[in-house]
C-alpha cells in the first residue's frame, strides 16, 4: 500500500508538466505544419493552444476554476478566525468571483466578443492594438494588479512572491504577448509561424501564472487544513466476526 501526499510542490509539478505537454504537442503540430509535409487538421485543432473549445482552453478553464476554489478555501479558513486581518475574507470571495468568471471565459471567449464590439465603435485600429479588447484590458489589467498588490501585503513572505510572480506573468502574457501577436497579424496575417510561435507564448505564460497562483493558494491553504493523501493498494479483507 502506498500513500502520495498532495502537497503544494507535489501538486504545481504535476500541473506544471501537464501544462508543458500540451505546449509540447502544439510545437510539434505548428512545426509539422510550416515546415513538414502534412498535419492532421482535426488533431492540429484539438490541440491548438490558441483555439477555443479544444483540450488546453478547457485545462486553461479548469486550472482557474481550481484556483477559484483554493481562494475559497482561504476564506473559509479566515471565517473560522484564522490568521485573521488584511486581506480580509471578502477579498479572496472577490478573488474566487474574479477566477471563476475567468475560467467561464475560457470557454464562452466573452473577451474576443467584447473585442469585436469595440473594433466595431473604433474604426481603422492596427499596430499593437489590432486586436480592439487591449483597450478595454489595459485600464482593467492595471486596476487588478493594484488592488491585487494590496491584498497580498499582509501574506506570509513566500506566498506573496509566488502571488506576485503570477501577478506580473499573466498580465505579460495576456497584455503584453497579446499586443506583440496583434502587431504580427496586423503586419504579416495570420498564417505565420511567428504569431503562431507568439500566441504559444502567450498562452504557456498564462497557463504558468496560473500553475504558480495555485501553488501559492495551496501553501496558504496548508496553513488551515491537513494536506490531503492519495492511497494506492488493495483495500484490507474484512475480518470474519467468530
Amino acid at each position: 500500500m502506498h500513500r502520495i501526499s498532495l502537497k503544494s510542490g507535489n501538486v504545481a509539478i504535476f500541473l506544471a508538466q501537464f501544462v508543458l505537454g500540451l505546449h509540447l504537442i502544439n510545437l510539434m503540430f505548428q512545426v509539422n505544419r510550416f515546415y513538414g509535409t502534412g498535419y492532421d487538421g482535426h488533431l492540429y485543432s484539438l490541440f491548438h493552444v490558441g483555439f477555443d473549445s479544444n483540450i488546453p482552453t478547457w485545462y486553461s478553464s479548469w486550472l482557474l476554476f481550481l484556483a477559484a476554489l483554493l481562494s475559497v478555501l482561504v476564506s473559509l479558513g479566515r471565517i473560522r478566525g484564522q490568521n485573521s486581518g488584511y486581506p480580509a475574507r471578502k477579498s479572496w470571495l472577490g478573488l474566487a468571483l474574479l477566477l471563476f468568471l475567468m475560467s467561464l471565459d475560457e470557454t464562452a471567449m466573452m473577451h474576443e466578443r467584447l473585442g469585436d464590439i469595440i473594433e466595431k465603435q473604433v474604426q481603422n485600429l492596427g499596430g499593437f492594438f489590432y486586436y480592439g479588447w487591449v483597450l478595454f484590458g489595459i485600464p482593467l489589467g492595471g486596476l487588478l494588479l493594484g488592488l491585487g498588490y494590496r491584498m497580498v501585503v499582509g501574506l506570509p513572505q513566500r506566498v506573496k512572491r509566488f502571488c506576485i510572480l503570477a501577478g506580473v506573468m499573466f498580465f505579460t502574457g495576456a497584455l503584453g504577448f497579446e499586443m506583440l501577436s496583434a502587431n504580427q497579424a496586423y503586419i504579416y496575417g495570420h498564417v505565420t509561424f511567428s504569431l503562431e510561435l507568439l500566441t504559444a507564448l502567450e498562452e504557456l505564460f498564462e497557463m504558468s501564472a496560473v500553475v504558480i497562483l495555485i501553488h501559492a493558494l495551496l501553501i496558504y491553504v496548508e496553513q488551515y487544513f491537513e494536506p490531503m493523501q492519495l492511497t494506492l493498494g488493495r483495500l484490507p479483507e474484512k475480518v470474519s466476526r467468530p
